[in-house]
Order: C-alpha cells, then structure tokens, then sequence
C-alpha cells in the first residue's frame, strides 16, 4: 500500500448545538455595610386637649397681710378712720368657693382724753368704698391712756370680685392718736 496522502482542508464548522442547563445557583455573596439613616418626617398634628381634671382638696390659696403704724391721725367721735397702712394688698378669687380667714388687731394711745377704741373689719370690692363686715365691733377702754384691739372673722368670697380687707378704728368721743399701731393677716383658703 503506498503512503497516506497529504491531509486535506477543514471542512466547514457544523451548525451550533443546543443550549446546555443551567447550572446550580451559587452561594449568596456577604451582605454590605448598613446605609445612612434617612431623614426624620415631620412631627404629626398635636392631638385634641383633654378634659379638665377634678378640683383639687382645699388648702390655703393665698395670704394677705400689713403690720402699720397709724401714729398721729386725729379721729373724729363716732366715724370711722381707715390707715392706709392697715390696709391689705387686693385679692381676686379665681374659683368657687372660697373663704377669707381674718385675723386683725391694734393698739392705741391717744394724747387727748378719750373713752372707748373700736375695731372692725372693713372691706372693698371692686375699688368701692370701705364698709364694715363684722356684726359686732370689737372694743378696749382708752381711760386709762391705751387700748388694744383683736378680731377674727370668716367671710365668704365671690369669684371674680376683687377685695382689700382693713382695720376700721373709732373713737368715742374725739381722740388724737399718739401711738398708733395695727396688725393684719388674711388666709385665702377653699375647704
């Protein structure tokens, strides 16, 4: 047999053969870093105002006081002379129901001759005139050359009116003060 002959070309490539299966999944990869925060949203409408809680116990409210010194004021016989210095501060009540508790007292001693000191509580509303607000004044001799006074009184308050509360004095007859002291406290308190 004689040699092989010299090989011949490549034949033209044949047609491209069908896609093969997917081959398995790989594993998950590692998860990446946190991102930023966002921003924070608008604040939401405030919500509706809740009712009014019950009243509180009673207590005291306030307290008013003066510590005066009425030396030299001329009384006149049986009208009643209102220091300034004897007079408290104003008060307005803000609730129902309350109560002034009221202390007061003086002293004092005339130059001229005098018989009878009394004391009453006064009061004024609204800026009015002072009016007396105990039944029954209290009362000290001035024969002997000095006198002192107390009184204590409970008095109802109406909302919304404003007071001051003070010494009223009178004198029978005329009486010339040489020492003249008062001494006031007001306890504003609701049971």
């Amino acid at each position: 047999m004689g040699p092989a002959g010299p090989t011949g070309p490549a034949g033209a490539a044949g047609a491209a053969g069908p896609t093969g299966p997917a081959g398995p999944a790989g594993a998950a990869g590692a998860a990446g870093p946190t991102g930023p925060a966002g921003a924070a949203g608008a604040a939401g409408p405030a919500g509706p105002t809740g009712p009014t809680g019950p009243a509180g116990s009673g207590g005291v409210l306030a307290i008013r006081d003066f510590d005066g010194d009425w030396s030299g004021t001329t009384m006149v016989n049986q009208q009643y002379s209102v220091p300034t210095v004897c007079r408290t501060a104003t008060y307005t009540p803000t609730s129902a129901n309350e109560v002034a508790i009221i202390t007061m007292n003086g002293l004092a001693s005339p130059t001229t001759a005098s018989e009878v000191l009394y004391l009453d509580v006064m009061s004024s509303q609204n800026g009015g005139a002072f009016t007396y607000i105990t039944t029954n004044s209290s009362a000290s001799e001035l024969v002997t050359g000095i006198g002192t006074v107390s009184i204590t009184k409970r008095v109802n308050l109406v909302q919304g009116t404003s007071y001051v509360f003070a010494t009223g004095f009178v004198t029978v007859p005329v009486a010339n003060i040489d020492v003249g002291t008062c001494h006031g406290t007001v306890l504003i308190v609701r049971p």
